[in-house]
């Protein structure tokens, strides 16, 4: 639903004529896709309502979420002590915390049979970033559609894929697709289910861009050969030669390529030890290692060695933060031992730099701001696509009580001339009772 909220000044009616005002008000409050964000809800909790500072469990994300030490209504509005949420979705498991208002979940879903996209994801060159495949996948929700395809639109409108689904155990159908260029293309399940906005998909195929490169390393023929742009002033990664540089060099936040004294080929070293870290001595033959003569160094200040030879020298080193890796040296042209690994050592260092480097999305999502679908801009949230899931509410709006928000301060004249009137009486009565000596 449009959960914006809605300040309006009420006219000061009573009866039927404020029912009706109030049906005014509710009538411009219409259904919309917003996706599953179940924090909307808790920021307008925390932003406009809780008038205390308390702190909210984990939403449904996984994200961890605090409120301010200073929350409540600002000038010229009313604090507010009660919440009803009319929804399609089931009650979150953090609405029964204790909350300094009543609110009350009402899910008015009822389920239905769905099918549609759930997930959409690039595969992509982790050097160019180019999108060399993407996954997707489909999911039904209680009875699986009959002669499902996946239908996919190009940039020129053709159609180059028509494919049957054919679907797993679990509910879900999942596909490998390569986009042949760049470009707009639509994604379409027919026939579709019950909730339309996880029928239809709209991604945007973008070409690989080039890496720019603060190349500091006296090898400048192998960035030429690979197509990097030089950029001194706002890198994607930079090279820099060990023994060539201070140790002012390793503190800059740019993610950093640390090119070691080389191979040599010489005298055989075995293996000290070795660090187990994902990416970085993936394909890489230790046996190898041993035999292409890598010429250690000291490690760093605040590297972690990855990869070091029994006379204590470090070959292969790392730091997280900020991102830097020590390799032995450059890809090399002496024999097809040592270039396969020296090759297969700097593509892994570079792939592991350059992994959180921003690339332009196949899509973006809906958000409450910008709540309807176009262009690329899809309602492709987790969760949103099941609508046979049975509701669940949280609350009775008969058992919402009156709250008082903060001390009430009462006007001291009431009292004065409630006491002034209690003189005036007693004395009238005894002047009437009394007689004379009483006047």
């Amino acid at each position: 639903f449009d959960l914006a909220r809605r300040d309006r000044q009420l006219p000061d009616l009573s009866g039927v004529a404020a029912v009706e005002a109030a049906q005014t008000e509710l009538d411009a409050v219409t259904p919309r896709a917003l996706g599953t964000d179940l924090a909307l809800i808790r920021t307008l909790l925390a932003q406009q309502i809780i008038t205390q500072s308390t702190a909210i469990s984990a939403t449904e994300t996984g994200q961890e979420q605090r409120l301010p030490d200073t929350v409540g209504p600002t000038a010229g509005t009313c604090a507010v002590t009660h919440v009803v949420v009319i929804t399609d979705l089931p009650a979150p498991d953090w609405i029964a915390e204790p909350l300094p208002v009543d609110v009350i979940w009402r899910d008015v879903a009822e389920p239905v049979d769905n099918s549609g996209f759930s997930n959409i994801r690039a595969k992509r060159d982790p050097l160019s970033g180019l999108v060399h495949g993407v996954e997707v996948t489909a999911q039904y929700y209680n009875t699986p559609p009959l002669n499902a395809h996946m239908i996919i639109t190009g940039p020129t409108g053709n159609r180059i894929v028509d494919e049957p689904l054919q679907w797993r155990g679990d509910g879900t159908w999942r596909t490998d697709w390569l986009p042949p260029t760049p470009g707009r293309y639509q994604l379409e399940l027919a026939p579709g289910g019950a909730y339309t906005l996880d029928d239809h998909a709209v991604l945007e195929i973008n070409e690989g861009t080039a890496i720019h490169v603060d190349w500091q390393s006296a090898a400048t023929a192998l960035r030429e050969q690979l197509g990097w742009i030089q950029d001194a002033q706002t890198p994607q990664l930079r090279v820099i030669d060990l023994n060539r540089v201070g140790s002012a060099a390793f503190t800059t936040p740019s993610p950093t390529l640390v090119i070691g004294n080389g191979y040599t080929g010489g005298q055989p070293q075995e293996i000290l030890d070795f660090y187990t870290t994902g990416t970085l001595l993936a394909d890489l033959n230790l046996d190898v290692a041993e035999q292409v003569g890598i010429q250690g160094t000291v490690l760093p200040n605040g590297f972690v060695p990855v990869l070091r030879g029994v006379d204590g020298w470090v070959w292969l080193a790392q730091r997280h933060d900020p991102p830097a890796l020590l390799i032995p040296g450059l890809p090399t042209e002496i024999d097809e031992t040592i270039d396969a690994f020296s090759a297969t050592v700097f593509f892994n260092g570079v792939r592991w730099l350059l992994q959180e480097r921003p690339l332009t999305p196949l899509y973006t999502l809906t958000t409450p701001a910008l709540p309807e679908p176009t262009g690329s801009r899809i309602a492709l949230h987790a969760g949103e696509g099941d609508t046979a899931r049975m509701p669940s509410s949280y609350g009775e709006i008969s058992a919402l009580k009156p709250q008082r928000v903060g001390a009430r301060t009462w006007p001291l004249w009431p009292y004065l001339l409630a006491l002034a009137m209690l003189i005036f009486v007693v004395e009238r009565g005894l002047a009437f009772y009394g007689g004379s000596r009483w006047r």
